[in-house]
């Protein structure tokens, strides 16, 4: 990476910090802050400058498949193209990596958490049951679809349980929830 460019990476991701910063005083939910923190990580490992990342792909998001403590990945339209073909993170995520790895880039550079894996479909509307259950909104019917409201709901839940606050349906979540 050249030194501009490095420079230009660093720079997003001091702002990307300090957004996370300004969450966490602010009371926000410390999955949200925590996750300004993992993309200000990627961002300064990118082989490349962000900019063209926008420029080639227009706007980008953030996805964070396994919580705060896993890998970030910024998607683009390209990964929303995929998704529209097979509804499914895992496999969205997996060919897009894929491709990028046939086009030179290094993958995946941050491991997954393996101290608390996460849950297949039928356990994850477990989790979901088990919550709805508690009073809390996880978006509709439990459909085993980890969506922004279940994350919330698994966030409150894990803080009020003692849990390492990440808003994954986990093995651990759903052993508190039994409890």
């Amino acid at each position: 990476m050249a030194s501009a460019t490095a420079m230009e990476n660093l720079r997003i991701a001091a702002q990307l910090r300090e957004a996370g910063e300004r969450l966490g005083q602010q009371g926000a939910n410390p999955f949200a802050a925590a996750a300004f923190n993992r993309a200000a990580d990627s961002v300064e490992r990118w082989p490349c400058a962000l900019r063209e990342v926008y420029e080639r792909g227009g706007e980008a998001g953030l996805l964070l498949p396994a919580g705060r403590e896993g890998p970030a990945f910024l998607v683009t339209r390209n990964f929303d193209a995929v998704y529209s073909y097979n509804a499914a993170e895992s496999y969205t995520l997996a060919a897009c990596v894929l491709a990028d790895r046939l086009a030179g880039a290094k993958g995946i550079v941050t491991p997954w958490p393996t101290d608390d894996p996460l849950l297949p479909l039928e356990g994850r509307k477990e989790v979901q049951a088990l919550l709805a259950r508690r009073g809390y909104d996880v978006g509709g019917a439990p459909d085993g679809d980890i969506g922004t409201k279940s994350k919330a709901a698994i966030a409150d839940f894990e803080q009020r349980a003692g849990l390492e606050v990440n808003g994954r349906a986990s093995v651990k979540v759903l052993e508190a929830l039994k409890r």
